[in-house]
């Protein structure tokens, strides 16, 4: 079994899919706009949003798609996306380009009671995140 996140926008998710893309130096995998989709009605607009996008990040992925035109979506708490990662570096860099727009930082990074590098904040899109490093034992 593998969970994989599944992150909703209105109308953002081809400008979050690159911002994580950057943050997470991911690579984009797989992306189909509504265009694609004949069975699924959407303004003129809308056809060049995403349905359905993949972003591959180390062994792991996050599927994006903007919601459908009519479904309403409002930003909260109801999802965070926790980030264990294999360096200090590439932990800093997340945390760089995701705080510099974000809505809120709960915890700015910083070292914890329990061994490790970690912050907390939501993005410029609403999302919630965990950035973790544990430093290895002694």
């Amino acid at each position: 079994m593998k969970v994989i996140p599944y992150l909703s926008f209105k109308g953002e998710a081809e400008n979050a899919i690159h911002l994580y893309k950057n943050a997470l130096s991911g690579e984009v995998v797989y992306i189909m706009r509504y265009k694609e989709n004949e069975g699924i009605p959407c303004s003129e607009h809308y056809k060049e949003k995403l349905l359905h996008a993949q972003l591959q990040v180390g062994d792991d992925l996050l599927y994006l798609s903007d919601a459908m035109e009519t479904e309403e979506l409002t930003h909260g708490n109801q999802l965070e996306v926790n980030i264990n990662f294999d360096s200090v570096e590439a932990l800093e860099h997340a945390y760089a380009v995701l705080a510099e727009d974000a809505l809120n930082i709960q915890m700015p990074l910083q070292d914890t009671f329990w061994k490790a590098k970690f912050a907390s904040l939501t993005d410029c899109y609403g999302i919630g995140w965990s950035l973790n490093y544990t430093y290895p034992e002694d």
